[in-house]
């Protein structure tokens, strides 16, 4: 409450600095003036001034300096001529980058592995991607720790399992205990800054902690009865404003965090990226018209041209991220950062089963194979693709690594992939396990095994999907009976089960596993989130922007089904 001071003792380094902090105030009746004081051993002077009159809104203000490298205290003062709410935001000092070094990461929603053409699929849908690939390295086996883009983001960015961050379900939050990639960098002298094109994996999700500046915004339409929201296109994500920050930070390291909801739902790849489904075959058989997947113009829609309108939007975004790598380059950024292309999770398109279609359990590897590649010049291999089987939450360890960040007193469940880029420590890569956990819901003491282990060739799936009904309601459901087993070299599609017989001999052990890491990770989240039982209330906009999503449904009156 103004007025107030805040004084930091600090002992900078001899030459040029900057500061740069963000201001604001709650009343417009009663504005404040924020003041940046320098206190040294020769007396006091006011560095800058800032008048807000104007309540609600953030307000930038910098400021730079030389300093003779002697201690100094620098204050924070608000004042106003009445009680004011007044706020300092992330504050910060620095001067010249020793070592350049920023990080990029790009995450396109909904993206399958195996409809790119780097990973051999038959539609050119991603030909820059490729071509880029050949400068840094491929994950050719890279799986999300989820079906789902709430509790994969979650995960992601704090390098834990979703059972362990409690995050599960659209109701639930990644409590403020956790620490994420954005939170350490910020925390190390990086600019943050986060471009997001989906609600589930920005602040109301609670993946929003550390990011110096969030830009997530949601454009509306009508449709029949619903008020659908759906997310910006690529077009407005690479937006004006990002170009902006760039040239904020351009003196300082950055990490910056853009996920494009494309291709996700509803697939309506723009002209000329529509060409595709525009020379799709007459003649198949039509298919019930899906407000989630659906644009407005299908109103026949088919399974093949549900696909290509996919592979479309998946051709847009490598039109328009081959832009954005040019105009970094241009701005000379490239040399010195990490970026890394992903994805939090697959799709389902109808190809297993004539009803299957989006991303949730069971899960095969349409929902949990994804895209992964990551460039550094001069610093990791170029044109290499890596075989071993990596996962999600493994990136925020390898960034870290990469930018020489120490990650003792850090909490991770995965693993730097530096050493597996570098060709080394490869029987430890060849024999580490990945897993990837089936959130739909809190586990009880008789479904604690739900979930995906992969060792190798072989992917042990159990699902609670495959569970009878009436034993799931009476408690009586033995995992090892709803196992299911794939050698994923020999059946990269998962159409033959081995089930538990000699061709997987770990098949009851992966049981066993399973459940015991969901129930430590269940005690890990239960320890650190403040309350357990706490419950995320929605307001109305946000329940309308899941909905256009498609991960809210309506509920039939009639029958409950949604």
């Amino acid at each position: 409450e103004a007025p107030f001071e805040l004084e930091y003792n600090v002992v900078p380094p001899e030459g040029p600095l900057s500061f740069h902090a963000g201001v604001a105030s709650l009343d417009s009746k009663a504005p404040v003036t924020f003041s940046l004081v320098l206190r040294e051993a020769s007396g006091e002077r006011v560095l800058l001034r800032k008048k807000v009159m104007e309540a609600g809104t953030w307000n930038d203000v910098q400021f730079e300096f030389e300093s003779t490298g002697e201690p100094m205290t620098l204050a924070l003062k608000t004042e106003s001529p009445s009680s004011s709410i007044a706020f300092w935001s992330n504050p910060i000092l620095y001067g010249p980058r020793d070592q350049p070094f920023n990080i990029l990461m790009i995450l396109q929603d909904t993206l399958r592995a195996d409809h790119l053409s780097a990973y051999g699929y038959f539609r050119p849908t991603s030909p820059h991607f490729d071509a880029y690939a050949k400068q840094g390295v491929l994950f050719e086996r890279a799986y999300s720790n989820a079906t789902k883009t709430r509790p994969s983001a979650a995960s992601m960015m704090t390098g834990l399992y979703p059972t362990a961050v409690g995050v599960w379900n659209f109701h639930e939050m990644l409590d403020d205990r956790f620490i994420t990639l954005a939170e350490v960098l910020r925390n190390q002298g990086f600019a943050t800054a986060g471009f997001i094109g989906n609600p589930n994996a920005g602040p109301y999700a609670g993946v929003h902690q550390g990011f110096s500046l969030l830009v997530h915004q949601f454009a509306g339409r009508k449709h029949e009865s619903h008020e659908r929201y759906l997310i910006r296109t690529i077009e407005d994500i690479l937006s004006e404003r990002l170009y902006e920050w760039l040239d904020e930070v351009k003196n300082r390291n950055f990490f910056l965090y853009v996920h494009l909801v494309d291709p996700h739902g509803v697939y309506d790849a723009p002209a000329p990226y529509d060409r595709w489904y525009q020379e799709k075959p007459e003649g198949e058989p039509g298919l019930d018209y899906d407000v989630r997947l659906d644009p407005l113009r299908a109103e026949a829609p088919t399974a093949d041209g549900r696909r290509r309108l996919y592979d479309g939007e998946i051709r847009y975004n490598d039109e328009y991220l081959a832009k954005f790598l040019e105009e970094l380059n241009e701005r000379g950024l490239l040399r010195r950062t990490l970026v890394i292309f992903a994805s939090d999770h697959g799709e389902f398109l109808g190809e297993r089963d004539a009803d299957l279609w989006a991303h949730h359990p069971p899960g095969y590897v349409d929902v949990l194979h994804v895209p992964l590649m990551m460039v550094l010049p001069e610093t990791l291999p170029e044109g290499k693709r890596v075989p071993e089987n990596v996962q999600l939450l493994d990136i925020m360890p390898t960034v870290l690594e990469l930018a020489g960040v120490p990650t003792e007193s850090l909490l991770l469940q995965g693993d730097s992939l530096v050493s597996l880029m570098q060709g080394q420590e490869l029987d430890f890569w060849r024999d580490r396990i990945v897993v990837s956990d089936e959130v739909i819901g809190r586990p009880h003491d008789d479904q604690r095994s739900w979930g995906s282990v992969f060792h190798r060739d072989l992917h042990y799936l159990n699902s609670r999907k495959f569970s009878d009904r009436a034993a799931l309601a009476n408690g009586s459901v033995d995992p090892r009976t709803t196992l299911k087993v794939f050698d994923l070299r020999r059946d990269p599609r998962e159409q033959r089960d081995l089930g538990t017989g000699a061709n997987a001999p770990l098949a009851p052990a992966s049981v066993d596993f399973l459940g015991e890491l969901i129930a430590r990770n269940t005690e890990v989240s239960e320890a650190l989130r403040r309350d357990a039982s706490e419950t995320i209330e929605l307001d109305p906009t946000i329940q309308d922007q899941l909905r256009g999503l498609g991960y809210l449904l309506e509920e039939d009156e009639e029958t409950g089904r949604p």
